[in-house]
């Protein structure tokens, strides 16, 4: 069973960074969560401003309110040694969504700062996340990305698959898919 500020802690090296993860569910990191979101949807390309984009129900029900929610859970990547905030990668419950595929199933949403990027980051925030729907007993996750997004490999290498008739068109008429990564029930 997990409480409110249940912590797990991971050490790793690489690339001759030390970097921390801390998987928890706190309302102190929703603006952490806001600033990764803004970053991983690509909003400054187009202009706009972290809190326009905190105006629209469309992203706004993926941080806001964070922690206050059953299921909340998020990875947050520090630098081991400076400190530095490197990322973050959370799932929510959520009713409808970009990346919905399920009312049992969490939408995952990921950010890393852009000096984290290609150093393994992503990865460790996804695995903490992962093994933290295992322990949950979740029937999986979900997400949804920009088939240009090179993430994708990153999410296929996990076993995230694309789900079947999820294409749409989006913003700056990209394609873009849900994918679905399916766990093993412990009942």
């Amino acid at each position: 069973s997990y409480s409110f500020c249940t912590l797990l802690l991971k050490y790793t090296h690489h690339m001759s960074r030390k970097v921390e993860v801390v998987v928890r569910q706190e309302a102190s990191d929703e603006e952490l969560l806001w600033s990764m979101l803004f970053m991983a949807a690509q909003m400054e390309r187009g202009g706009e401003a972290l809190e326009e984009a905190k105006k629209k129900p469309e992203l706004a029900m993926y941080c806001e309110g964070w922690g206050g929610r059953e299921g909340d859970w998020a990875a947050l990547a520090h630098d081991g040694v400076s400190g530095e905030f490197l990322g973050a990668a959370w799932y929510r419950h959520l009713p409808t969504g970009f990346g919905y595929v399920s009312d049992s199933i969490p939408e995952l949403a990921i950010g890393t700062t852009k000096a984290a990027r290609n150093q393994g980051v992503g990865t460790q925030l996804l695995q903490s996340l992962i093994e933290t729907a295992r322990e949950q007993d979740l029937p999986g996750i979900s997400l949804s990305v920009r088939d240009s997004n090179p993430c994708v490999s990153l999410y296929k290498r996990l076993g995230f698959e694309k789900v079947p008739g999820s294409d749409k068109i989006g913003r700056g008429n990209e394609l873009g898919y849900k994918m679905l990564l399916r766990l093993l029930r412990k009942r």
